[in-house]
C-alpha cells in the first residue's frame, strides 16, 4: 500500500500508488463525487460511506 508523507496528495500520485493514469484517477473522482461517493472542497477530497455503501461492501472487508 502506498504512504504519503504528507497531506499534498496529487492525482498523479494517486494514479501511480494504483497504478493507473492521472487521466482516469481524474474521470473516476468526477463520477464518484457525481454519485455523491466523494465530496470535494478546496483542495480536499472527503470520503462519505453512507450506509448503504457499508452494508454492500462490509463482507468483503474482512
Amino acid at each position: 500500500m502506498a504512504r504519503f508523507p504528507d497531506n499534498n496528495v496529487t492525482y498523479q500520485d494517486i494514479a501511480e500508488a494504483l497504478n493507473a493514469t492521472r487521466v482516469t484517477v481524474t474521470r473516476l473522482l468526477q463520477h464518484l463525487q457525481e454519485e455523491g461517493t466523494v465530496l470535494r472542497c478546496k483542495r480536499r477530497i472527503i470520503l462519505r460511506l453512507p450506509n448503504k455503501l457499508i452494508e454492500n461492501y462490509s463482507s468483503g472487508l474482512y
